[in-house]
């Protein structure tokens, strides 16, 4: 589902005020003007000023039009609206590594009399984008976040720009987007990949396939780390034995009906590198199923 068009108006306009564009006292332009800019109904235009009016933000001045009424919208006074919670933020809950994460988290922080506001994405930008925006209403002292198909733009550098201009220091870990300058708690994905591709070189395999996640950067810099550990050993990857998938694609790519493709796919391969151990997981259980059909064996896997 699609933000409100109202929504977006309203982001824009606090990164326009936020970015010194508007400044405090300033008109903004009017109505008429906002709906020819972004072809948005002026009944739009008027229902994120309003949102706006309630915020303390704009003021409407009948026969004059809009003013600013403050500039840096959300900027406050750190020292004086401590909420001692943190908001965390990350693309899943109780699956795979996310509940160690998060009890981790939890340990420190209640070590040191902080509570946290946890939000979930699914590693969906328009969900990472609604959490942000409830994180920033709502207050918060910090963020720690795994950011959203970060091998890709972000379209929500806007919200994210807002919590640095309110002076909310963040924290990324997992992955972070392209050319943020905030801090960060990652792996070296490139390494990573570098060492298995090594360890497996030295037993001896000679061709090299690999399963990556190419939404999210740490797909694409594990994948970068076996192209390294190849050409240190004189060797090559072929394109045709590198799977790739998208957070989208993974429910289908591995519940069954795709395992011929997979396999053909990986045939020439002597060894595969996977994503992460769920993946490698998955991908045991195609080759699995294969295995058992050729012996006759009934699978619980639709093979065509």
């Amino acid at each position: 589902m699609a933000q409100p068009k109202y929504q977006l108006l309203q982001q824009w306009l606090r990164d326009q005020i936020n970015s010194g564009e508007y400044t405090a006292n300033q008109q903004i332009p009017t109505e008429l003007e906002l709906a020819e800019q972004f072809g948005y109904s002026r009944q739009t235009i008027r229902q994120a000023i309003s949102g706006l009016e309630q915020e303390g933000l704009l003021k409407r001045t009948p026969g004059r039009g809009t003013f600013v009424c403050r500039q840096n919208a959300g900027r406050v006074n750190r020292s004086e609206s401590r909420t001692r919670r943190v908001g965390v933020l990350t693309t899943y809950l109780d699956d795979y590594i996310f509940p160690g994460i998060i009890n981790g988290i939890e340990r420190v922080l209640s070590r040191h009399d902080y509570l946290f506001t946890l939000g979930l994405t699914h590693n969906k930008t328009l969900d990472e984008a609604t959490a942000l925006q409830k994180l920033l209403a709502d207050g918060v002292d910090g963020l720690i976040i795994e950011g959203t198909k970060t091998a890709l733009p972000t379209p929500n550098e806007g919200i994210l720009q807002s919590f640095r201009d309110a002076g909310i220091p963040m924290v990324f870990i997992n992955g972070c987007y392209d050319g943020a300058n905030d801090s960060y708690v990652l792996m070296d994905d490139v390494q990573s990949g570098e060492l298995l591709t090594q360890h497996l070189i030295d037993r001896g395999h000679t061709q090299i396939g690999g399963i990556f996640k190419s939404d999210d950067i740490q797909g694409v810099k594990r994948y970068e780390g076996v192209v390294k550990g190849m050409q240190k050993n004189d060797g090559h990857i072929k394109d045709d034995c590198i799977l790739w998938y998208t957070t989208e694609d993974v429910r289908y790519l591995f519940e069954g009906s795709m395992d011929e493709m997979i396999l053909k796919r990986l045939a020439d391969s002597t060894a595969v590198v996977c994503y992460n151990d769920e993946i490698d997981r998955k991908a045991d259980r195609c080759a699995a199923a294969r295995r058992k059909a050729r012996s006759g064996r009934s699978v619980g896997c639709r093979l065509r």
